[in-house]
C-alpha cells in the first residue's frame, strides 16, 4: 500500500503483508518456534568482544605507522564497527534487553563501541517504526536508497561517462586513504558532480526526510549520544595518543562511506524492492558469525521478535520457507560500484516519481 505524498499509509505495505503471511504459515506448521520469541541478553557477549576488538586495536596501534593503521582500519576496524551496528539493529527491536533501565544501558554500551555520534538513535527509530511497517514503499521506507542519488548518476553518465568514473575513483581514494575521508567523500563527489556536470538535478530527495524526524525525547537522546561519542575520541587521544584516535575514527569513516564492501553488499543482498512476491533474501556468509546473523534477512522480517542468534533455528525448522540467494556480499557490492552506485532494483513507484520531476531543480511544466 503506497502512501501518497505527505499522507502516512493507514496499514502495512504489500511487502510487509507478505512477511506477515509467511510468519503465519510458519507458526501454523511449526508452533514450536514460539519458544524463540524472547530477548537474549547473552548477545552482550559478542558485543563486548567487538568493543574490545575495536578499542583494543586502537591501543595496539598507538605507535604504528599510518599505513598500517589505515590497512587495519579499512578491514578489521570497519568490520568491528559494522558488527556493533548489527547489534544496534538487534537492540532496535529490543532483542538484547527490553525493559528499562537495561535497554538504555545496552544502548549506551553500543554507542561507546560504535561512536556513531548519535546516528544509531535515528536508525533504530526509523527501522522499527517505518522500514518494517512500510517495506518497499519508497515514500515511507527510509532504508530504500535516495531516488535522486540514482537520477544524478544516470543524468551524469548521459553527459560524461568518463567524468562519473573519475568521480567514483576520487570518492574511493578519499574514503580509503584519508583518516576521516569516508565522512565527507560522498558529499564532495556529489558537490563536484552537481556543480560542474548536472546543476539542473537535485542530489537528494528533500521530500522524505521530514517524515522521519525524531520525537523530542529521542532527539535529546541523539545529542547526548553525540556528546558521548566525542568524549570517547577525546579520552582515546588523551590516554593512548592521536594515532589510536585516528584508527578509531578511520574505521568509522570507512563504515559510513560507500566503500565498506561487506556492509553495503549485505544491504544490497537483503531486499528485492522491485519484487512484491519475494521482497527479501537471506545469505550464507562467514560474517554472520560476527554480524548477529543479519544475513538471515527473510527470517528477520517475518520474525522481528526473534534474536539474531536464534534465526538459524527458524531456517532449520522451516527450510521450505527460507532459501538463500547465491551471490556473496562482495560480488554484489562490486556490481553496484561498477554501475557508478546506481540503484538496480527500482520500483514502478520510483520510476513514476522520477518522471514527475521530483529530482529536477527546474520547475516542471504543466500541460493544459
Amino acid at each position: 500500500m503506497a502512501g501518497v505524498e505527505g499522507e502516512r499509509p493507514k496499514g502495512p505495505s504489500k511487502q510487509s503483508l507478505w512477511h506477515h503471511a509467511q510468519r503465519k504459515r510458519v507458526i501454523e506448521a511449526h508452533p514450536e518456534v514460539r519458544k524463540l520469541f524472547k530477548p537474549e541478553p547473552l548477545q552482550l557477549i559478542p558485543v563486548f568482544g567487538l568493543i574490545t576488538a575495536r578499542w583494543g586495536m586502537a591501543y595496539a596501534l598507538r605507535d604504528s605507522p599510518l599505513w598500517l593503521i589505515g590497512v587495519c582500519a579499512c578491514t578489521v576496524g570497519t568490520w568491528s564497527v559494522h558488527g556493533l551496528g548489527t547489534y544496534g539493529h538487534e537492540q532496535a527491536h529490543r532483542l538484547i534487553a527490553s525493559g528499562q533501565p537495561w535497554a538504555m544501558i545496552v544502548d549506551v554500551i553500543l554507542e561507546i563501541g560504535l561512536t556513531s555520534f548519535g546516528r544509531i538513535v535515528g536508525y533504530q527509530y526509523r527501522h522499527v517504526n517505518f522500514h518494517h511497517v512500510y517495506l518497499g514503499d519508497y515514500e515511507w521506507d527510509p532504508e530504500m536508497r535516495d531516488l535522486c542519488a540514482h537520477v544524478t548518476v544516470v543524468s551524469a553518465e548521459q553527459r560524461s561517462w568518463l567524468v562519473t568514473r573519475a568521480l567514483v575513483i576520487i570518492e574511493g581514494c578519499l574514503s580509503m586513504l584519508t583518516p576521516a575521508g569516508g565522512l565527507y567523500s560522498q558529499d564532495v563527489m556529489e558537490w563536484l558532480r552537481s556543480r560542474f556536470l548536472i546543476p539542473d538535478v537535485k542530489g537528494e530527495d528533500s521530500v522524505r526526510p521530514p517524515r522521519f524526524q525524531l520525537p523530542a525525547h529521542l532527539a535529546r537522546k541523539k545529542y547526548a549520544f553525540l556528546t558521548l561519542s566525542v568524549a570517547c575520541y577525546v579520552v582515546c587521544a588523551w590516554a593512548w595518543g592521536w594515532r589510536a584516535m585516528v584508527f578509531a575514527l578511520w574505521s568509522l569513516a570507512v563504515k559510513v562511506s560507500r566503500f565498506d564492501v561487506i556492509a553495503w553488499g549485505q544491504d544490497i543482498a537483503e531486499h528485492n524492492s522491485d519484487n512484491d512476491d519475494h521482497p527479501t533474501n537471506s545469505t550464507k556468509s562467514i560474517f554472520n558469525w560476527i554480524f548477529a546473523n543479519t544475513g538471515y534477512h527473510t527470517e528477520h522480517h517475518s520474525f522481528g521478535n526473534v534474536p539474531g542468534c536464534y534465526l538459524p533455528r527458524l531456517t532449520a525448522a522451516a527450510p521450505e520457507e527460507f532459501k538463500f540467494q547465491p551471490d556473496s556480499w562482495a560480488t554484489l557490492w562490486l556490481r553496484w560500484a561498477r554501475s557508478n552506485f546506481k540503484s538496480f532494483r527500482l520500483t514502478e513507484q520510483q520510476i513514476k516519481i522520477a518522471e514527475a520531476g521530483r529530482c529536477s531543480r527546474k520547475p516542471v511544466s504543466r500541460r493544459d
